[in-house]
């Protein structure tokens, strides 16, 4: 009787547990509900990777959020406390890829010109804040966050950010293991471009 009741003690307990496990230890596995977090560059993915190694990390995302079976939600930050410093984040690209993203963003981010991709509850409510907010500047529309450039000298990376400073375009690009570089394209359009799908 006894070991019957402490069965049915610890079934209780699992119907209510949380299981904290790693993306690599999913493969096989399904979860009623599945929340990934720290979806920001530098975090996942991590910015000392090659391109091989972001491939492989974009790979484990789609592992993480096929392991749902009803649920799924991903976090993200726009400030995040790392090695005793306050860190500003960006969005991580695997949110941007996305697109119409099979999940829902839990989190904050520090709001420009581009778009958000937090906290909206439907793909058109996404959709027509993406098309609302997108600039008229045709610069800004050339050099969008998420689109992919190609540079003479570091191969191809991701926009990550594009920002006016002194009335000059500048672009943030991360290029993987080389890290995020920036540009001014109105003096560096020969040596990089925007890749057309």
């Amino acid at each position: 009787e006894l070991d019957r009741t402490l069965h049915n003690a610890e079934e209780e307990n699992a119907a209510d547990s949380v299981t904290l496990i790693t993306i690599h230890n999913t493969k096989g596995l399904e979860f009623p509900r599945v929340i990934i977090t720290g979806l920001e560059n530098g975090i996942f993915p991590r910015n000392d990777k090659n391109a091989g190694e972001l491939e492989e990390e974009r790979r484990l995302f789609y592992v993480g959020i096929t392991r749902a079976q009803n649920e799924l939600y991903v976090t993200s930050c726009g400030q995040r406390r790392l090695y005793g410093r306050t860190e500003f984040m960006e969005p991580s690209v695997f949110l941007i890829e996305a697109g119409k993203k099979p999940f829902r963003v839990l989190g904050k981010a520090p709001r420009s010109y581009e778009y958000s991709v937090f906290g909206r509850d439907s793909e058109d409510e996404y959709a027509q804040d993406f098309a609302a907010s997108m600039p008229d500047d045709p610069l800004l529309r050339k050099w969008a966050v998420g689109f992919t450039v190609f540079h003479d000298d570091y191969g191809y990376g991701q926009i990550i950010k594009s920002e006016y400073r002194e009335d000059e375009l500048v672009i943030h690009v991360s290029f993987g293991v080389q890290g995020i570089k920036k540009f001014l394209p109105a003096y560096q359009g020969s040596s990089l471009m925007v890749v057309k799908d």
